[in-house]
């Protein structure tokens, strides 16, 4: 009785451990540390976003998603990845899908991890 006991002890710490660590972290954190935004040869605008990752325990930060809005069109463009652990950079590149943005036009580009959500602001260029 007294192994048996023992066992179902080791395995619930076991299973609390890996649940533990399948969690995000949440010190978990993604900062934009530089936003350019071209036109392309077919007159759109492509936006590229540098990040960059920080998690307390050295592993994966979770889901992320980027988000580029281009006045003058509907939708915006975004793109969601789980790809980034603690330290690493990565250049996001978000290409509008209309070609008649006018120069100047104001660009909001978002990041979201988790509840935390960061942007930063551009013009479209020429």
């Amino acid at each position: 009785m007294r192994v048996v006991s023992s066992v179902l002890v080791v395995s619930s710490l076991c299973a609390g451990v890996l649940a533990l660590a399948a969690c995000d972290e949440p010190g978990a954190s993604l900062q934009i540390t530089g936003a350019r935004a071209h036109r392309a040869p077919d007159a759109r605008v492509v936006v590229d976003v540098d990040l960059v990752a920080a998690e307390g325990l050295g592993g994966n930060i979770g889901t992320y998603c980027t988000r580029a809005t281009f006045a003058g069109q509907v939708e915006p463009v975004e793109q969601c990845n789980a790809d980034l652990e603690d330290g690493d950079t990565k250049t996001v590149r978000l290409v509008s899908t209309s070609d008649r943005i006018f120069a100047g036009a104001p660009i909001s580009i978002r990041v979201r991890l988790g509840n935390v959500d960061v942007g930063r602001g551009l013009a479209a260029p020429r």
